[in-house]
């Protein structure tokens, strides 16, 4: 399988991989808005690359390249037609920003570095170092928090029903391990 070409992100001087697709999130939630095209380059199944920055605490779209003929102007016409202040709103979640410093997209490697932006509606609320062990009691602190919360029941449930004889501490250890995952999918409902 071909490697995608990543969307990028910069921050404080420095440009970063991201390792998920906003964009493509943001298609999947307005399918309307997204341009009909034909996908040529077996780099870029998506049929795009963004490229983002942090500018003046907000996430912003630099440009969009949609991988057509005339993709860059395409881009450019996507954005002033949806995002005119060029601001991308429509996200929350945590981005992970530190070009996996240490195995690639690996959370459990304790020589990695983990840095991650947090966004609120196109805002960034907070940013994030840490060595593999302060990653882990973030995440610890982060699951203590969202099992207070109706969504962790509900995924707690689907464990349960999709895998009837897993005891219920194993359960927790998955959805702690996948902690900033769900954090992401859910980040609109409890952010």
């Amino acid at each position: 399988m071909t490697w995608q070409i990543r969307d990028t992100i910069e921050f404080n001087g420095l440009i970063y991989d991201l390792n998920e697709y906003l964009l493509d999130k943001y298609f999947i939630k307005f399918k309307k808005q997204r341009p009909e095209m034909t996908v040529a380059d077996s780099a870029c199944w998506r049929g795009h690359i963004v490229n983002f920055e942090i500018r003046d605490e907000y996430l912003i779209i630099k440009n969009i390249d949609f991988l057509s003929q005339n993709g860059k102007a395409e881009g450019e016409k996507f954005i002033n037609k949806y995002f005119s202040n060029r601001k991308f709103e429509w996200f929350s979640g945590l981005l992970r920003i530190d070009n996996f410093k240490g195995d690639y997209d690996d959370e459990f490697n304790e020589n990695s570095i983990f840095e991650y932006l947090e966004i609120k509606k196109g805002k960034l609320i907070n940013y994030w170092k840490f060595n593999y062990n302060e990653f882990q009691e973030f995440k610890s602190v982060l699951f203590s928090e969202f099992k207070k919360l109706k969504e962790y029941d509900a995924i707690f449930s689907d464990f349960k029903k999709a895998n009837l004889k897993i005891k219920y501490s194993e359960i927790d250890n998955k959805i702690q391990q996948n902690i900033i995952f769900i954090i992401n999918e859910n980040y609109s409902k409890i952010g």
